[in-house]
This record gives structure tokens, C-alpha cells and sequence, in this order.
């Protein structure tokens, strides 16, 4: 079911016309996606306050992940990132949080605060060290893994940031 991201019996399953175009829309105007370096992992997000990752070799969720998705956000996600080396994931949500996860165990890892909006997008470094965080507050930061800090926001944009990356 597109709407709750439950497995339903496809017998059970009818689509017309408008209803199908107003789900689609519903759907994926919501939604925001990554996929792993190795291309083995999907995660979704923007339907609920959880994160969904599913195993795209079997289609099923890996172990660790219950059919409710890993929990943690307060509100709303709206965007996931896996880090280059494969071994973090990181999720935003509608009030600005940011959670750190291992990648194998889902364990959270790091709570980066400080946005004061949705979160819009994630770009990590290349060594995977650092994260960039994008707002509709107007602003991008940069986090530290390592020490679990941000840097002072970068700001000057006159609305939304909706998109950051990170410059090789």
C-alpha cells in the first residue's frame, strides 16, 4: 500500500483513474530516497516520523529493521543520505533534526541540532567524516562525526536552501 507502506495482498489492491494520480502525487511529492555506494540498500522517507530501508537484493528489510521502520524523529522525515563509505546513514525531518546512524545495526549514533527547519538535503564528504545539511530555515551547516559538533550556520540565502553538495 503506497499510502502506509504496508505489504497488502496485490488481490486486494484497486486503482482507478483519479485515485491513482492523486496517489501518485501524494506519494512521491512526500518522499525522499537514498541508495547506498554498493547499491544493495534503498532508504525512504517523508510518510511518517520512521525511516524505512529496504535490502534491494531480496526486497525485504534487512535485519534491525521492523516493518515500522527505525523510530527516533519527532516529527516527520524528509531526507536520507548514506554516507560514501557505507557504514552511516543520516535522516532529517520537518523540525530540523538530524540522526546519525550505523549503517549495519541502524544504532543511532549522533542527534545533530541547531536547524530550525525542515530539513531539505544532506551531502557527505568524501571520507565520509563530515555532513552538510541543507534547511528551508535558510541555512547549511556542516557536522563532525567525530566530535559530534556543528559548525556556526552558513546563512545569506533569502528563503529556503533546498539542496546542498559537497564539492570534490
Amino acid at each position: 500500500d503506497l499510502a502506509t507502506l504496508h505489504e497488502v495482498p496485490p488481490d486486494t489492491i484497486q486503482v482507478t483513474g483519479d485515485k491513482l494520480v492523486t496517489s501518485l502525487r501524494r506519494l512521491f511529492s512526500n518522499l525522499a530516497m537514498g541508495i547506498n555506494a554498493d547499491g544493495t540498500r534503498l532508504a525512504l522517507v517523508g510518510e511518517s516520523s520512521s525511516v524505512q530501508i529496504f535490502d534491494l537484493e531480496t526486497g525485504q528489510r534487512p535485519p534491525g529493521v521492523g516493518s515500522a521502520g527505525l523510530p527516533g524523529h519527532e516529527s516527520n522525515t524528509s531526507s536520507v543520505a548514506f554516507s560514501p563509505n557505507g557504514r552511516h546513514v543520516a535522516s532529517g525531518d520537518v523540525d530540523g533534526g538530524i540522526l546519525v546512524r550505523d549503517a549495519q545495526n541502524f544504532e543511532i549514533q549522533q542527534r545533530f541540532t541547531g536547524h530550525i527547519g525542515q530539513i531539505t538535503g544532506f551531502s557527505w564528504s568524501p571520507n565520509s567524516e563530515r555532513l552538510a545539511s541543507s534547511s528551508r530555515d535558510g541555512s547549511l551547516r556542516l557536522w563532525d562525526l567525530a566530535d559530534g559538533k556543528g559548525q556556526a550556520p552558513m546563512r545569506g540565502h533569502h528563503g529556503p536552501v533546498n539542496a546542498v553538495l559537497w564539492d570534490l
